[in-house]
């Protein structure tokens, strides 16, 4: 099953992209797919992967497997994504590779259990349609402020296109951010809040995993905690179902 995670640059996605990825790999074989062609938020430093901006600009199919990175503690996890080994003008990435990038996921998902999508902010992403029609749980994060507003406005044609009902989720960015008054004044409460903390702006200025000791790390680690727990719980209904 697909989590997509969708919002604009610098909210947090992959912070949380990359913490519900390592609880959901204690279920099952986990594949985090960042899709932002320019930076390597995601693959390790020192990987010897091809991107997978090189990937999409191929004509052939190639298994996708070559192109997973596992992590280096959790034998459970995977990612996907731009590497060090190539640079941003090392492969052709056409505007549109909306084909390719739906045959990824679908391959993907004969590899492993669940997927989840770190999407870039970019409107032409490759992957945002496939997330948008293929996740089991799209989420949109947002940022807990007028910005985050204007954000939410503008995506309301992809909530009317999308699948499955898409939740929202406030990042608040910044200590002094007040969820009340974002959703009295977007006029739309939030499924999930994941809180300021000072451990994850430290993690990510150095480009460490977030240490969940502090106060404020744990209140974030629990939304996190919730998110994945929600996602399983659409796994077992889906399979019961089935």
């Amino acid at each position: 099953m697909v989590l997509g995670i969708m919002g604009r640059d610098g909210i947090g996605k992959t912070s949380v992209a990359t913490a519900v990825g390592g609880y959901l790999a204690r279920d099952d074989l986990t594949l985090i797919v960042n899709t932002d062609m320019t930076l390597p938020t995601t693959i390790r430093q020192g990987s010897g992967l091809r991107s997978l901006g090189h990937y999409l600009s191929l004509a052939s199919r190639r298994p996708v497997t070559s192109y997973f990175q596992q992590h280096e503690k959790i034998k459970n996890l995977f990612f996907a994504g731009t590497s060090m080994l190539d640079d941003v003008f090392s492969y052709p990435v056409e505007l549109d590779n909306t084909q390719q990038a739906t045959y990824f996921i679908e391959e993907a998902l004969k590899e492993v259990s669940h997927i989840v999508i770190d999407l870039s902010g970019q409107s032409m992403d490759s992957f945002l349609p496939v997330s948008v029609e293929r996740a089991d749980l799209p989420l949109f994060m947002t940022s807990c402020d007028a910005e985050g507003i204007n954000s939410l406005y503008a995506m309301q044609r992809l909530f009317k296109a999308s699948a499955c009902p898409i939740r929202m989720a406030l990042s608040k960015t910044q200590a002094w951010h007040d969820i009340g008054a974002f959703e009295k004044t977007s006029e739309r409460k939030a499924e999930y809040n994941f809180s300021f903390s000072k451990e994850l702006l430290y993690a990510s200025a150095c480009g460490q995993d977030i240490a969940r000791e502090g106060k404020t790390g744990k209140l974030w680690d629990k939304e996190v905690r919730r998110l994945a727990d929600d996602f399983l719980a659409l796994v077992k209904k889906e399979e019961g179902d089935g």
